[in-house]
């Protein structure tokens, strides 16, 4: 998968050769309702394929941080992490992705200048996006709008109808609810997978100061505690929670995590000297890890 920017994609010093499948949106969690958007991408982009005798592109034009908190400086946390986005993206076939860095002056664009200045960064042949979906300075254009600005060109507009669960469409805004409550199962049904929170941040590695080792005085375990201003993701209220820590070459360890309002915590073998990548959440549990987290020393990740 190739990552580039949305300034290198239109200024010309990155364009995304032969027809292109596009899609377009802020993507976080990767949800179901991402996920049928994905696979009908995938499947327009190899239909472009077959048809013009040309490998077609499989695009996702996204957000390196949410609108809303550029705009607003508010923001109710991410689902994923960028480095969870980018496998989910590239496990489903993407194969380019175009980073917009949001800012004032990309908001004032108008949906008319932004489409003009997608086609001159592709040879864009479909565009697939949400129903829902709305795009340009205050919201101006939606999907009908994008097919009359794009039926000139001979682009296609595709709209996906949302995936429902639960009895409502899913939505990044019910998977931050169903996480903050500590509802695992609906979130599962909902994203397709588990919760993970990752445990390395983008773009920064944890480091002695974010990362403590601590003793339980349980024989044979140990457990570490992460300060949770390092994560970027948005975590279940305080509790105790059944989790798998997530280690990136081993099985996935069963333990019990607790979070507070300043650290996650989970116990583990004393036989494990490394952080894990990621805690997978499964529910919320009644009890709590004895005597809390103290911490003793400082470690690496390894």
């Amino acid at each position: 998968m190739v990552t580039t920017t949305w300034s290198a994609l239109i200024g010309g010093s990155a364009p995304i050769a032969g027809p292109a499948a596009l899609t377009i949106g802020t993507f976080d969690g990767i949800h179901l309702g991402h996920r049928e958007i994905l696979r009908q991408l995938k499947v327009r982009a190899e239909h472009l394929g077959r048809g013009g005798g040309h490998a077609a592109s499989c695009v996702v034009l996204t957000f390196r941080q949410h609108p809303r908190a550029v705009l607003t400086g508010r923001h109710p946390g991410n689902l994923t992490t960028q480095r969870q986005r980018h496998a989910q993206f590239a496990a489903v076939g993407v194969t380019h992705l175009v980073m917009i860095d949001f800012s004032a002056g990309f908001s004032r664009l108008t949906g008319r200048e932004f489409v003009a200045a997608l086609c001159s960064g592709m040879a864009l042949q479909t565009l697939v996006v949400g129903g829902d979906f709305r795009c340009g300075r205050g919201r101006d254009t939606d999907v009908s709008e994008l097919q009359r600005l794009l039926a000139p060109a001979g682009v296609r507009v595709e709209a996906v109808p949302p995936v429902i669960a639960g009895g409502s469409a899913v939505s990044s805004t019910r998977i931050r609810a169903a996480v903050r409550d500590g509802d695992f199962a609906l979130t599962q049904d909902m994203m397709g997978r588990p919760f993970e929170v990752d445990l390395r941040p983008a773009g920064s590695g944890m480091d002695s100061r974010g990362i403590t080792l601590a003793e339980l005085g349980i024989p044979g375990e140990r457990a570490f505690a992460v300060a949770v201003d390092l994560l970027e993701q948005v975590l279940p209220k305080p509790g105790s929670y059944s989790v798998s820590a997530v280690f990136p070459d081993g099985a996935p360890v069963s333990t019990v995590a607790e979070v507070t309002a300043d650290q996650i915590s989970a116990a583990l073998p004393e036989r494990i000297r490394e952080i894990p990548a990621a805690l997978r959440f499964h529910r919320r549990l009644e009890r709590r890890l004895p005597g809390g987290i103290q911490a003793t020393s400082s470690i690496q990740e390894k």
